[in-house]
C-alpha cells in the first residue's frame, strides 16, 4: 500500500498545483486575472530544484492571450510532453477550439479553472456559464471542493489523462489553507503508467515519426462512458487503497425525499444555504461527467423521490448540468428537476479591496493616467465618439457595457475581447457605414419634392458624409437636421420621410468618431493581427494604446513594450532585448497618421493629436504613454 506523508496545511490552488507539477513537463500559461499564479508557483517550484516525476523540472510557455496558451499547450503535447493549464472559466471557453482539437488527437492534459479568487469560492452566472459550455468539450469532467479534496482529484485528472489519453477538466474550489496528505515522488511514480508514458513519448512530432500527422484517423467510433468509468474507478482505487475516492458524496437527513445535486466545487460558496432546509438532503458531486447513475443511486437514501439540480442563474437561463442528469436518471425512479440560483452571485459584493496583483477588467486604480486620457477623448469628441475598448486598465475605468459620461458629453463604450477587439471595431464600422447609407437612401426618395434650397443642403451633406474633418465640428450636419425638423409636421412624402429619418437615423446624420482602445499588450501580442489587418486597411478608424510597458492586467507581466533591463514578476531576470517600436510598424503603411503623446507632461499636444486622428481621413494610430506600478524595475543588463 502506497502510503501518504504527515499533512501540512496549504490552500486547494496549491493542492492542485502540487499534483500538477508532478505529471507535467511543460505548462502553456496566460497569467490571467485569478490564474496567473500558477506561473509564478511553477517557476518558483523549478527554481528551487524541485522536479517531476520525470527527473526534470518544469517548463513554462508564457503567452499573451487564453487562446495562445491552449495552442501552445496542444503544441506541447504534439512534441511528445505532458501539458497542464490553469485557467478562469471565462479563459477555458477561450480554449474550446484547441481542446477540441486535442480531443480529437486523443492527447493526455489537465485544465484545472478555479470557481473564486484569494480563497473565496465564488461562482458568478457568467463563471457557471462559462465553465458549463467548456464542459462539453471534455470526455471527463472532475470537482471537488477543499483542499484535500483538490489534491486528490488532481491526481485523479492526470493519472485519467494519462492511461486514457485524453483531455480532463478538473473544477476546484479555491478554498483556504487546510491540512493536505501528500504523497512523496517516489509514490507519484509507482502510481503512474509507464507504458502509457512510452506509449505516449513515442508519438512525438518528430521525423522520427512519419505518421504522426494523423490527427483524426481512428477516431470516428467514440468511447463509451462505461469505459470511462471503468478507468477511473480503476485509477480511483489506487489512489485510495484502503476505500475508493467516492466520486458522489451524500450528506443530510437519511430520510430526504428531496435532494439538491451540486458540483462540488460550488459546495464551499453554498454552504450556509445548502443546510437551510434540514429535510433536503445534499448530493457533492465530484464526477460530472460522464455521470455515473448506479454510483448516484447508490449512495442517495432509499426515501430519495426528486433530485433538484443546482444551477447558478435564474430561470429561463440555459441549464448545463441538469439535462445531462435527467437523461441519466431516466430509468432509475427518480424525478430530476433544475433549481437555479443567483445568491451565489450576490457575494461578490463582500470581496475586500483588490490588490495591485490581481488587476481584472473590473479594478480600477484611482491614479491610473488611462482614465485622464478616456476622459479627454471624451471631452473632446462628444457625442461623436464610438469606443471598442478591450478588457484591461482602459476597461477598468469605464462600466461597460454603458454609456461613458465625462462632464456634460456623453460617449459610447462597448467592451471586446482582448484578441478580437480591432476586428470587433471593425464590424462596429461597417455596420455605422451601411446604416448612415439609410439617410442617402431616405435623400433620394424625397428629394424630388424638396425646394432647391432644401436640396442644396440634402448635396452639401451627401458632398461630406464621409469626411472625417466633420467629426467635431458638422455645419453641413446640423443643416440638414434643421430642415428634416422643418418638414416633421408634413403630410406626404416628405413628412413620412423626415419623420423615418428623426426616428431611426438621427444619431447618423453626423459622422462618428470611431476608436479602438487597448493596452500595450493587446496591441502588440494578444491583438496583433486584427490590429494590423485594420492599418492596412482605409478605413477611418483610431486607434488608441495605453503604453504601460507591461501587462497590468496579470500583475506585471512583461509584453513587447517592455523596455530592456525590466523586471517583472514572471520574468525576474530581466528583459534582455529592447521594445518593440509599434509607431515604426504602423509606419509600414503609408496611409496611417501616427503619433505619440504623453497627458502628464504634454495635455495640450495630447488633445491636438486627438483633433487630427479624427480628422485625418484614414486609419490613425496614436501611442500614449501610461506610467504603471505594475510595471516593475528597469535593471543593466
Amino acid at each position: 500500500m502506497i502510503q501518504r506523508n504527515e499533512p501540512i496545511s496549504m490552500a486547494a490552488r496549491t493542492a492542485a498545483a502540487e499534483a500538477a507539477y508532478a505529471y507535467t513537463d511543460a505548462a502553456g500559461t496566460f497569467p490571467a486575472p485569478g490564474a496567473g499564479w500558477l506561473s509564478e508557483i511553477f517557476e518558483r517550484w523549478s527554481s528551487e530544484g524541485k522536479l517531476n516525476i520525470f527527473n526534470q523540472k518544469i517548463h513554462a510557455a508564457t503567452v499573451a492571450s487564453d487562446d495562445a496558451a491552449g495552442a501552445a499547450t496542444h503544441g506541447i503535447l504534439r512534441g511528445g510532453d505532458y501539458g497542464t493549464v490553469f485557467t478562469s472559466p471565462e479563459g477555458l471557453v477561450n480554449m474550446v477550439s484547441s481542446i477540441s482539437r486535442i480531443e480529437a488527437e486523443r492527447l493526455p492534459a489537465v485544465w484545472h479553472v478555479p470557481a473564486g479568487d484569494d480563497g473565496e469560492p465564488l461562482c458568478t452566472r457568467r463563471e457557471w456559464a462559462c465553465a458549463g459550455l467548456a464542459m462539453q468539450a471534455f470526455p471527463v469532467v472532475l470537482s471537488s471542493a477543499e483542499a484535500q479534496s483538490a489534491y486528490d482529484i488532481s491526481l485523479l485528472a492526470h493519472l485519467t489523462a494519462m492511461e486514457e489519453n485524453i483531455p480532463v477538466l478538473h473544477l476546484f474550489a479555491n478554498t483556504p489553507e487546510r491540512p493536505v496528505a501528500l504523497y512523496s515522488r517516489e509514490a507519484y511514480r509507482q502510481l503512474a503508467d509507464w507504458n502509457a508514458i512510452r506509449a505516449f513519448r513515442q508519438r512525438a512530432l518528430l521525423p522520427e515519426h512519419p505518421d504522426s500527422s494523423m490527427q483524426f484517423a481512428g477516431r470516428e467510433q467514440p468511447v463509451e462512458s462505461k469505459a470511462r468509468l471503468y478507468a477511473l474507478n480503476r485509477i480511483s482505487v489506487r489512489l485510495t487503497p484502503e476505500s475508493k475516492l467516492p466520486m458522489y458524496v451524500y450528506e443530510g437527513t437519511p430520510h430526504a425525499k428531496r435532494v439538491l445535486a451540486v458540483p462540488a466545487h460550488l459546495a464551499p460558496a453554498l454552504e450556509r444555504w445548502l443546510m437551510e432546509d434540514p429535510d433536503v438532503g445534499v448530493l457533492k458531486m465530484r464526477l460530472l461527467w460522464p455521470l455515473d447513475p448506479a454510483a448516484i443511486r447508490q449512495v442517495l437514501p432509499d426515501t430519495a423521490e426528486q433530485l433538484e439540480v443546482l444551477e447558478v442563474g435564474a430561470p429561463g437561463d440555459r441549464p448545463f448540468l441538469y439535462p445531462a442528469l435527467a437523461s441519466a436518471l431516466a430509468d432509475s425512479g427518480l424525478r430530476a428537476v433544475p433549481r437555479y440560483l443567483a445568491r451565489a452571485e450576490a457575494r461578490s459584493d463582500q470581496r475586500g479591496p483588490l490588490s495591485r496583483r490581481e488587476g481584472t477588467e473590473t479594478d480600477r486604480c484611482d491614479a491610473c493616467a488611462a482614465g485622464a486620457y478616456l476622459r479627454l477623448l471624451t471631452d473632446t469628441l462628444s457625442e461623436r465618439l464610438v469606443m471598442t475598448v478591450t478588457p484591461g486598465c482602459a476597461a477598468s475605468q469605464l462600466e461597460l457595457p454603458s454609456t461613458f459620461h465625462a462632464g456634460t458629453a456623453q460617449s459610447v463604450a462597448a467592451l471586446s475581447t482582448m484578441t478580437g477587439s480591432a476586428a470587433f471595431a471593425l464590424g462596429v464600422h461597417v455596420s455605422l457605414r451601411h446604416s448612415r447609407a439609410g439617410i442617402m437612401e431616405q435623400i433620394a426618395k424625397m428629394r424630388a419634392e424638396l425646394s432647391a434650397a432644401d436640396e442644396a443642403v440634402c448635396d452639401r451633406w451627401l458632398e461630406t458624409r464621409m469626411d472625417s474633418r466633420r467629426e467635431i465640428s458638422d455645419p453641413n450636419g446640423e443643416a440638414l437636421k434643421r430642415m428634416v425638423e422643418k418638414h416633421l409636421t408634413e403630410e406626404g412624402l416628405v413628412g413620412d420621410t423626415c419623420r423615418f429619418i428623426r426616428e431611426n437615423l438621427w444619431d447618423l446624420v453626423f459622422l462618428k468618431s470611431e476608436w479602438v482602445i487597448g493596452g500595450d499588450g493587446w496591441a502588440g501580442d494578444s491583438g496583433v493581427g486584427s490590429l494590423l489587418h485594420i492599418l492596412s486597411m482605409d478605413e477611418n478608424i483610431n486607434i488608441l494604446v495605453l503604453n504601460n510597458r507591461c501587462f497590468a492586467q496579470t500583475g506585471g507581466q512583461l509584453s513587447k513594450a517592455s523596455p530592456k533591463g525590466m523586471q517583472g514578476g514572471f520574468y525576474a531576470r530581466g528583459k534582455r532585448f529592447p521594445a518593440m517600436d509599434l509607431q515604426a510598424i504602423a509606419r509600414v503603411f503609408p496611409q496611417v497618421y501616427t503619433a505619440s503623446v504623453n497627458i502628464l507632461t504634454d495635455p495640450a499636444g495630447t488633445q491636438r493629436a486627438i483633433r487630427e486622428a479624427a480628422a485625418y481621413n484614414g486609419p490613425a494610430l496614436i501611442a500614449a504613454e501610461v506610467p504603471c506600478a505594475n510595471a516593475g524595475e528597469i535593471t543593466a543588463l
